[in-house]
């Protein structure tokens, strides 16, 4: 039997890209945790798993998320949270 490395390249010009796109969605959520005292409802759970699905898209493509995301769908979740 052979082995073969099948991980992808390291891009970490592209992943440094990324970050910042990220942040301003994590930071937000982590001020309406803190708000809230640490009381979560199902929308704020729904938007912290689209948070980690972003972070899994962004940065470990090759594992897939369960359905899209991307920042549009996060500010979509978001707009969702507060009314």
């Amino acid at each position: 039997m052979r082995w073969t490395n099948t991980a992808p390249t390291p891009t970490p010009a592209r992943d440094a890209q990324r970050l910042p796109e990220l942040k301003p969605q994590e930071q937000r959520y982590c001020r309406l945790v803190a708000e809230r005292k640490g009381a979560q409802d199902a929308r704020m759970l729904e938007f912290r798993w689209l948070l980690e699905e972003l972070r899994v898209s962004f940065f470990a493509q090759e594992l897939r998320t369960p359905q899209p995301v991307s920042i549009k769908r996060l500010d979509k979740a978001w707009a969702q949270l507060n009314h």
